[in-house]
C-alpha cells in the first residue's frame, strides 16, 4: 500500500515540488484511483521565479494567473492530479491548482470543496470530493445526495496514516490541511463542512 506522504527523496530546490503527497487512493468498481498534491516552494526573488516557472513546466504545470515570474515571487504553486487505472497505465488529469501567499491560510469552520467525477467522462456523478480547511480543522463531513455521509477526521502526521484510508491530511508546505471523500456509487455530492 502507497504511504501517506510521498516525499521527494533529495532536498528539496525551486526547480522540484517541495511536497508531494498522496491525498487519497482506493479502488472503485475494481478501478484504482488516487488524487496527489504537489506543491511549490515560494521564490525568493524574480529569478527564482523564473527557474521554478521554467522546473514547473518541465511537469506539465503552470500556475494560473502568473503572466511574468515577478507575478510568483513569495508565492507557493500547488497542484492537484487525478488519476485512475492501474498506476503504469493510469490517466491523470490536473482538477484543481492555484497559488498561495502569506494570509491565504483558511480559519475557523471556513472550507474550500469541489466535485469531479472520479474517472472518465462518461461517468455521470460527481463523486470526488477535494477540499481544503484550516489546519485546526479536526473533522470534515460530506454529505451526498441520496441522504448518506462520510466522516473523515484528522490524524497526526506522525502517525503514517496510508493514503487509502480518508483522513484530513496535514501538508506541511501548504497553508491548509487537504482532505478527499468518494461519495457510493449511485449517488453524487451535495455538500461538505467541518464538523469538528
Amino acid at each position: 500500500m502507497p504511504a501517506a506522504t510521498e516525499r521527494v527523496t533529495e532536498t528539496p530546490t525551486p526547480f522540484q515540488p517541495d511536497n508531494r503527497v498522496t491525498l487519497a487512493s482506493g479502488t472503485d468498481g475494481g478501478r484504482e484511483w488516487r488524487v496527489t498534491l504537489d506543491v511549490w516552494p515560494a521564490p525568493i526573488d524574480v529569478q527564482d521565479a523564473r527557474a521554478s516557472m521554467n522546473a514547473m513546466a518541465e511537469y506539465d504545470q503552470s500556475p494560473a494567473g502568473v503572466r511574468t515570474p515577478a507575478d510568483l515571487v513569495g508565492k507557493s504553486a500547488y497542484f492537484v492530479h487525478r488519476s485512475s487505472g492501474e498506476e503504469a497505465t493510469a490517466r491523470t488529469v490536473m482538477v484543481l491548482h492555484g497559488l498561495t501567499g502569506k494570509g491565504d491560510a483558511l480559519s475557523g469552520r471556513k472550507i474550500n470543496a469541489l466535485a469531479y467525477r472520479l474517472g472518465t467522462y462518461a461517468e455521470k456523478s460527481d463523486r470526488l470530493v477535494i477540499g481544503q480547511v484550516a489546519k485546526t480543522a479536526r473533522q470534515v463531513t460530506c454529505t451526498w445526495k441520496n441522504g448518506t455521509k462520510t466522516v473523515i477526521s484528522r490524524v497526526p502526521a506522525t502517525t503514517g496514516v496510508r493514503a487509502d484510508v480518508p483522513t484530513v491530511r496535514t501538508v506541511d508546505s501548504s497553508p491548509y490541511n487537504w482532505f478527499v471523500c468518494l461519495a457510493p456509487r449511485g449517488t453524487a455530492y451535495a455538500s461538505a463542512e467541518v464538523t469538528r
